[in-house]
């Protein structure tokens, strides 16, 4: 089984310091936004994690869970709120799928301007691109490893937006808290209130 903890860890966290370097110095970023944008690829980092890990890579395996395997058909669902029995919108996993993504909506100004309709957007690709990953590497591995479902897209676009929401909502409050405190001599603090201005 190929495990989040080897190889794909060691070459995201390489990724994320090569690109950090060269916003700094091309960029010329400052470290507050380095701070943030390096926190968020280290979200981003395990997002996939639980997502898309472990994956079998081992031919023997492979074959074993191929012969026992469901259809791809059986493995994926395309109906919106359709639970199998037993399962329903309050059950805990739907709940994770939610809770999964609300930092992603919460992070993701840091970054960069945005807006609800990005945001929309955003929480919709978020979904499909984890529910199309899951989805293709099952095709090159011959079987459905993954269970491939349209609610999980939904749950995953719903955490986002409420994560947005909750980030608005903490941008109201930190102008209001921060408004008569001298904040400019510190980088950190005032990127955060460069970044909540900007969204208000």
């Amino acid at each position: 089984m190929l495990l989040f903890e080897r190889a794909p860890l060691f070459i995201g966290l390489a990724a994320i310091l090569i690109s950090a370097i060269i916003l700094r110095l091309a960029w010329k970023k400052k470290y507050g936004f380095l701070f943030f944008y390096t926190l968020f690829c280290i979200y981003v980092l395990h997002l996939g994690k639980y997502t898309l890990f472990p994956i079998p890579i081992d031919p023997r395996l492979i074959a074993d869970k191929a012969r026992v395997a469901n259809t791809f058909a059986e493995e994926m669902n395309l109906i919106p709120f359709f639970f199998p029995a037993g399962f329903g919108l309050a059950d805990m996993q739907v709940l994770l799928n939610i809770a999964l993504t609300v930092p992603f909506g919460f992070g993701i100004s840091f970054l960069g301007k945005t807006h609800l309709r990005k945001i929309v957007l955003l929480g919709l690709l978020v979904g499909c691109t984890i529910e199309s990953l899951q989805l293709l590497i099952g095709l090159a591995l011959g079987f459905p490893y993954r269970y491939v479902d349209i609610n999980d897209v939904i749950m995953n676009f719903l955490g986002v937006v409420i994560g947005y929401g909750i980030f608005r909502l903490f941008s109201i409050v930190f102008i209001k808290v921060t408004k008569n405190l001298h904040i400019k001599n510190d980088p950190f603090m005032k990127h955060i209130y460069d970044v909540c201005k900007e969204h208000d």
